[in-house]
């Protein structure tokens, strides 16, 4: 009884930690559920994996009557996952949305552009491509694939919890044209009609997409965690360890050295 009674007491204490995200929160799942135990016991960490394709919570947000990244609030099914952390030491980590560069911009436009990153104005130009101010590019990708979710997810995150918030941002993109092609998947069909978009449009694009969320988790007090270094190119792009059997996201390998830079946060 006295040993049930301080294991209890054992878990209670333990930090909580909670992920929430779409698909490329995958890898960190896979790579977090064998070693949960370690975790608890080693670390004193709980952590917890919400993947928002799964059945569970399939109806995550709920129309609230607006419109726009204003218009829903979650599920009840999130908001008490969330509510679940009540410790000043829990941390929130968001791993959602991710893949709106790739959405824009991974498969060759009929009329092939280029941008100047402002961040990196000295990247090259791809030659016969249309030049088009960055500010266009941002409008641009900021309305599709996926962006104005991502915005709403991490305003809600906020809005349902004080405490600590960290967002991960999405793995580098493969330059590696030919993987790409032998792991299109849905991809497919639209890289044998238009082709793979040159690879320096696609790290420009990448970097510009981390720079407007790490903008919007500013303004939210939100924490961005960086792309592990040790899967990051000397070009900037995933490395090969960090390649998954797809176009887009990074492989359990990626996972495990994200969950070392989150149990690794003071």
């Amino acid at each position: 009884m006295i040993k049930k009674i301080m294991d209890d007491l054992g878990r209670r204490s333990n930090k909580k930690i909670l992920g929430i995200g779409h698909s490329h929160i995958l890898a960190i799942h896979y790579a977090a559920e064998p070693q949960k135990e370690q975790l608890r016991n080693l670390h004193n960490l709980d952590l917890r994996i919400v993947w928002l394709g799964d059945d569970r919570y399939k109806d995550f947000r709920i129309h609230k009557g607006n419109t726009g990244v204003e218009g829903f609030v979650w599920s009840q099914e999130i908001e008490q996952e969330i509510n679940n952390l009540n410790s000043k030491s829990d941390i929130l980590f968001s791993v959602f949305g991710g893949n709106a560069h790739n959405i824009f911009g991974m498969v060759q436009h009929p009329t092939p552009f280029d941008f100047i990153l402002s961040t990196e104005p000295d990247l090259f130009l791809c030659q016969k491509a249309e030049l088009v101010p960055e500010a266009i590019i941002e409008l641009a990708l900021t309305s599709q694939g996926g962006f104005p979710e991502t915005i709403w997810c991490l305003r809600a995150a906020r809005d349902k919890f004080l405490g600590r918030i960290v967002h991960i941002e999405s793995p580098p993109p493969i330059k590696d044209a030919e993987y790409l092609r032998d792991h299109a998947g849905a991809f497919e069909e639209s890289f044998a009609t238009y082709g793979i978009s040159p690879e320096i449009l696609r790290y420009k694009l990448w970097r510009l997409h981390s720079r407007l969320i790490k903008a919007e988790c500013d303004r939210l007090d939100i924490e961005f965690i960086e792309s592990p270094t040790i899967f990051v190119d000397k070009d900037g792009f995933l490395s090969s360890s960090g390649y998954s059997m797809d176009t887009t996201h990074a492989n359990v390998e990626y996972g495990n050295a994200v969950i070392q830079q989150l149990t690794s946060l003071n």
